[in-house]
């Protein structure tokens, strides 16, 4: 039995172009909700704009977050995402240690209003956008057998028995999509649960974060390469398919071939 190809570089950047449009399609949805209220922000995008600027004060609440560290600067930026006022943050500089070969400081960024209070904005932006890309993607595979990026570069996803008629259905698709995501679910899950707390809640978390990164680090390191291994076990040897793929009987083909019609009879006549 011949192993199918990998197609890694075509697969890679067509989850790419699914990623970009799911991105795109949940920045459209929230639009209406986006700049009239500080509730809502989307925190992040592939296109990022500030304006920024010193101030010489901050609020006792704001200060009261680094105790007893006390701040060494702050400045207050209005930020655009994608071309979209996103509000107001104000960065806290602390420990702050200059030496005559380097700078080394901690800093902390607040969602704050215009008149420079607190907020607790919601980040509805990465759990809508991995949503779309999510379902949106399994429905489009059960359907047609690709997503938009694996129609652009000629990828199919379909049954392993080899008939490429074959259909999937939606709960085998959307599960084979879910797979596919299970590392990209968790840190939006993971951010998502930090972000449920109040927005004083998650400064003083992430200032104890700060204290212990070292820790901190290695330990999310470890989890995170237990936990992506599967996915780069096929990248040093080739099993014909992904895990999940293999777990849910689908492969994923490449462009089709033509086949050369068989040359045809002629008549002269004669």
């Amino acid at each position: 039995m011949v192993t199918p190809p990998r197609y890694f570089w075509r697969r890679a950047v067509a989850f790419l172009v699914d990623y970009c449009l799911a991105g795109l399609v949940a920045l459209v949805l929230l639009l209406p909700f986006l700049g009239n209220t500080d509730r809502i922000r989307l925190g992040g995008g592939f296109i990022k704009m500030f304006m920024c600027r010193s101030v010489d004060t901050i609020a006792p609440d704001i200060a009261a977050l680094i105790a007893p560290k006390r701040p060494d600067a702050a400045q207050v930026c209005d930020m655009w995402f994608n071309g979209v006022y996103d509000g107001r943050t104000l960065t806290v500089v602390y420990d702050l240690v200059q030496t005559d070969h380097s700078t080394s400081s901690r800093s902390l960024s607040l969602p704050v209003s215009k008149d420079g209070e607190l907020v607790d904005p919601v980040l509805p932006g990465p759990p809508l956008s991995v949503a779309i890309l999510w379902i949106g993607a399994g429905l489009m595979i059960a359907r047609f057998a690709f997503s938009p990026g694996k129609r652009l570069f000629g990828l199919r996803v379909v049954p392993a028995e080899g008939s490429e008629a074959g259909s999937i259905s939606r709960g085998r698709a959307i599960a084979r999509e879910g797979l596919k995501l299970a590392p990209y679910l968790l840190m939006v899950f993971a951010g998502s649960i930090v972000t449920l707390g109040d927005i004083r809640t998650q400064a003083a978390f992430t200032v104890r974060m700060l204290d212990h990164w070292v820790w901190l680090a290695a330990a999310a390191t470890l989890v995170g390469l237990l936990f992506i291994l599967p996915y780069l076990v096929p990248l040093i040897r080739w099993r014909g398919a992904m895990f999940y793929d293999r777990r849910l009987g689908l492969i994923v083909t490449g462009p089709q071939k033509r086949k050369k019609a068989p040359p045809g009879l002629s008549f002269d006549g004669r």
